[in-house]
């Protein structure tokens, strides 16, 4: 299939790039990340101005009414530039809201591309498991009280609101819930990627009304895969950013850096590793944007679509990764140079939405249905 990105996506692409490289060189990355938030108010403000709070978020809504390409070209340039803060939640948020029918979702969803309230998904329980499904879910609303807990909770600290599915009745549900509401306990909690801040979420007896329950059965599960799959593409595209950074990176490294009277670049096993890192970035580029194209158009395939680049790029930006530091030597271990920084990310992204070998269980288990 030939893909190319429209004269728009591209201006895009060009705008969010000039934008990060002014705003988010590395020395403020690294100041921000030492903060609570990693993310300022003022630049929050312009994430919201610019539209990118709701880049895929219809007009109605006060969003940008763009598509999922649209939205991982905006994805990829945050990965490129390793952007902080908690905009992947946000959108995670967004990319939910958007698929129910409910007026609380809908307010919710205009003050959040607003840029008025910062919303966090609470997804991850304490099993670890990724599989989202009433049966698996500890966490329960019973008597208008909500008990449980989340883990993983990028941003929790700094939200406004916490999106979560939960059991409800016997089936799932997707409830919204004030961050400072009666019983819920917000814990920061260690996590390998600095630039995205990490808390255990815990609810006890904190009460829910009845407008808080969003979607319920069904419309729950639909609105929560339909979400999974637009934040595959989103996770796919940033890992792809942050695997085009370590590769140019790698590349200007040892084209400069000399060793035994030439440059590191000229030795053939340095050749090799860089080879590998742009064919694993090509097919990782061939594979996300295959994805958003599918899961934009809805088409049949855009599950397996979304897994097969999710399955990838979790792989390829680590082992990117591991191949710009072995390439750059004892400089790529310190603190110092910014490649940990795109490591940790990487490393982060690997499992934001289940690891490869979750994936792959799910494209198997979808291919021998349609065996079947």
């Amino acid at each position: 299939m030939h893909f190319e990105l429209s004269r728009a996506q591209r201006l895009l692409a060009d705008s969010v790039r000039e934008f990060c490289q002014r705003e988010f060189p590395s020395s403020r990355v690294r100041e921000l990340m030492e903060t609570e938030a990693a993310m300022e108010d003022r630049l929050w403000r312009e994430f919201a101005d610019q539209g990118w709070l709701g880049l895929h978020v219809s007009e109605q809504n006060d969003g940008l009414g763009l598509g999922i390409v649209d939205l991982a070209v905006l994805a990829e340039e945050f990965g490129r530039a390793c952007v902080p803060g908690p905009w992947f939640t946000c959108t995670w948020a967004a990319s939910l809201l958007q698929q129910i029918d409910s007026e609380t979702a809908r307010r919710l969803l205009s003050s959040l591309v607003n840029g008025t309230d910062k919303v966090s998904v609470a997804a991850l329980e304490d099993d670890g498991d990724w599989q989202i499904r009433p049966e698996r879910l500890a966490s329960e609303v019973a008597d208008g009280r909500l008990t449980g807990h989340k883990q993983c909770v990028h941003h929790a600290g700094q939200a406004d609101w916490l999106l979560l599915p939960v059991r409800c009745s016997g089936t799932m549900a997707v409830v919204v819930v004030p961050a400072d509401a009666d019983g819920v306990q917000i814990e920061k909690t260690p996590g390998i990627d600095p630039t995205r801040t990490l808390y255990r979420v815990s609810f006890r007896e904190t009460p829910v009304a009845d407008d808080q329950i969003l979607a319920t059965g069904g419309q729950a599960a639909d609105a929560w895969d339909a979400a999974t799959r637009i934040m595959c593409v989103v996770t796919s595209a940033e890992s792809l950013g942050l695997q085009e950074w370590m590769l140019a990176a790698t590349v200007d490294y040892v084209r400069t850096r000399r060793q035994f009277g030439r440059t590191v670049g000229s030795f053939q096993a340095v050749q090799h590793h860089c080879a590998n890192m742009l064919q694993m970035t090509d097919s990782a580029r061939a594979a996300v944007w295959h994805a958003a194209w599918a899961v934009q158009e809805e088409t049949a395939q855009a599950d397996l679509a979304a897994s097969t680049a999710a399955a990838w790029t979790s792989e390829t930006a680590r082992r990117c990764g591991n191949l710009a530091i072995q390439c750059h030597g004892g400089i790529g271990f310190t603190w110092e140079h910014d490649l940990h920084l795109y490591y940790r990310r990487a490393k982060a992204c690997e499992f934001l939405l289940g690891d490869a070998s979750f994936h792959r269980e799910k494209l198997g288990r979808t291919i021998l249905a349609g065996a079947d």
